[in-house]
C-alpha cells in the first residue's frame, strides 16, 4: 500500500540491514571450517517476472567456494531443494541423514560467475510456468478431435467430410511433436504459445499430407518421430522437454530430470499404436513380428526407465 518510490527506498533499506547483519556475523565464523546457509523459502514478493515462484539461496563453507549448487534430488546445476537444506547441515556436522529425510547434500559444481546463468534459468522457468496451461488446454483438444473424427466416422457418409477426418486425427500425433520442439521457435506467453502451437499442428499436418498421401501412413511415421526425438532428447540431457509445455516445470518441485509423466504416456502411446499399425500392414510371421516388438518395447522401456 505504498508509492513506487517508497518500496524502493524499504527494499534499499532492507538490503543495507541485511548486508549489514551479514558484514557482522561473517566477521564471526571462519569460512574454511563453517558453514553459512542464507535461504529464503519464499519466492520474492515483489519481481519483475510474473508468477515467479523460485527461492533464492546462498552457500558458504568447505566444499562451497564458488559455482552452482546442485543435489542429487535435483541432478541439475543450479537448482536444489528445500527438503536438501537439513541433510547437508546434518553431513557437514558429519551425522547421517535419518531415513525420513527425501532430500540430499547439496554439492557446489562449476566455477567463475553464475550470475548471469541462474537469472536466466530463473526466467527461463518461471516463462514456463506461464506456457504450461497450453498442455491441458491441448489435452483437451485433443479430445475433441477424437470425439469428432468418432462422429464423423459413424454418423457421416460424405467422403469429403470422412477424408477430413481422417486426415484431423493426425493432430493427436502431430500435436505432441509441435510441444516438444516449439521452444525452439516460440518462448513468449501463453495466448502466443498457444497461437504458434495451433499454426504448427496445421503446418506439420499440411506437410504430412503432400510427403505421404494417406493419413494412416502419416500416423505411423509421426508415431515413430515422437519416439525418435524423445529419445535423442533424452541422450543429449533433455534440453527440449526441460523447456516445453509438454514437459515438467521445476518450479512445481514435481520432477528435476528425465521424462515426465505427460510424455512418458505420450512416449508409450505412440510406440504401442505405432508399431500396431506397422505391424497391421506389414505380413510378418509370429516369430518375427514378436522379435520386432519386443525389441522396440525393449528399448523404448530402457530409454524411460534408466535413471540418467
Amino acid at each position: 500500500y505504498c508509492t513506487d518510490e517508497q518500496a524502493i527506498a524499504i527494499r534499499r533499506s532492507a538490503d543495507a540491514r541485511l548486508g549489514r547483519f551479514l558484514g557482522g556475523l561473517t566477521g564471526l565464523i571462519d569460512p574454511r571450517k563453517d558453514l553459512l546457509i542464507v535461504l529464503s523459502p519464499n519466492a520474492r514478493s515483489f519481481s519483475d517476472i510474473e508468477d515467479e515462484k523460485m527461492g533464492g539461496i546462498l552457500v558458504s563453507g568447505p566444499g562451497f567456494r564458488q559455482g552452482m549448487l546442485t543435489s542429487p534430488s535435483t541432478r541439475r546445476p543450479g537448482v536444489v531443494t528445500l527438503a536438501d537444506v537439513a541433510p547437508t547441515v546434518l553431513h557437514f556436522l558429519g551425522i547421517g541423514a535419518p531415513p525420513e529425510m527425501v532430500g540430499r547434500p547439496m554439492t557446489a559444481t562449476g566455477r567463475g560467475s553464475s550470475a548471469a546463468a541462474l537469472l536466466a534459468m530463473n526466467e527461463q522457468t518461471s516463462l514456463q510456468a506461464q506456457r504450461q496451461p497450453a498442455m491441458r488446454g491441448a489435452s483437451v483438444a485433443q479430445s475433441v478431435i477424437v470425439c469428432l473424427v468418432m462422429a464423423a466416422i459413424l454418423f457421416v457418409s460424405s467422403a469429403p467430410v470422412r477424408t477430413l477426418a481422417s486426415w484431423l486425427v493426425t493432430a493427436v500425433a502431430g500435436l505432441p511433436l509441435t510441444m516438444l520442439y516449439l521452444p525452439l521457435v516460440y518462448s513468449g506467453g501463453l495466448v502466443g504459445t498457444a497461437v504458434v502451437l495451433v499454426v504448427l499442428t496445421l503446418a506439420l499436418i499440411g506437410v504430412c499430407r503432400l510427403v505421404f498421401g494417406s493419413p494412416a501412413r502419416a500416423f505411423v511415421w509421426l508415431c515413430g518421430a515422437i519416439v525418435l526425438s524423445l529419445m535423442i532428447d533424452l541422450l543429449r540431457g533433455t534440453p527440449l522437454m526441460a523447456a516445453s509445455v509438454a514437459g515438467y516445470s521445476i518450479v512445481e518441485g514435481a520432477r528435476y530430470y528425465g521424462i515426465g509423466n505427460e510424455l512418458m504416456g505420450t512416449m508409450m502411446g505412440a510406440v504401442i499404436v505405432g508399431m500396431g499399425m506397422v505391424l497391421a500392414t506389414r505380413r510378418l510371421g509370429p516369430g518375427v513380428a514378436g522379435l520386432l516388438l519386443a525389441a522396440v518395447f525393449a528399448a523404448v522401456f530402457a530409454f524411460i526407465a534408466a535413471p540418467r
